[in-house]
C-alpha cells in the first residue's frame, strides 16, 4: 500500500470515528487501527521506496535515486517489513537467460532474467 493511500485510509477513519463520537458509540478500536497507521505511515515515510509505479503504463520501476523526484505521476511502492531475502541468480540462471538471448535478442535476456527472478523471490 503506498503512503498516499495509507494517509486516505487514516482520514476516511478518523472521519467515521468523528461521526461515531457524535453518536455516542465507542471506538477503541478504530482508536487503536488509527494508531497503528499513524506509526506505519511514519515508518513507511522513513524509507526509500523499492520502486516506482507508471499507472499510464502499469509498469513498475526499480527505484532509484531521482535528484528532482520521480517522473511525474510515478507512484512510489514501499516494502512493508519483509524479511524475506533477495533470491539472485545462480550461475546456471546466468547461463539459461543468456541463452534465451540466442533467438530473441537483449529483449529475450531480459524477459528470461525477469521471469526467473520472480520465480525466485515471489
Amino acid at each position: 500500500m503506498s503512503i498516499e493511500a495509507m494517509k486516505q485510509a487514516l482520514e476516511a477513519l478518523e472521519g467515521l470515528v468523528d461521526l461515531a463520537h457524535e453518536a455516542g458509540f465507542p471506538c477503541d478500536r478504530a482508536e487503536a487501527t488509527i494508531t497503528s497507521l499513524r506509526q506505519a505511515i511514519e515508518q513507511a515515510e522513513k524509507q526509500k521506496p523499492f520502486a516506482y509505479l507508471d499507472p499510464g503504463l502499469g509498469a513498475f520501476y526499480w527505484a532509484r535515486e531521482y535528484p528532482d523526484g520521480p517522473p511525474p505521476g510515478f507512484e512510489p511502492v514501499y516494502l512493508a517489513g519483509s524479511n524475506k531475502r533477495w533470491v539472485g541468480l545462480t550461475q546456471g540462471d546466468e547461463r539459461e537467460c543468456l541463452a534465451a538471448g540466442v533467438d530473441n535478442g537483449w529483449r529475450g535476456v531480459m524477459e528470461a532474467t525477469e521471469a526467473k527472478l520472480k520465480e525466485k523471490n515471489t
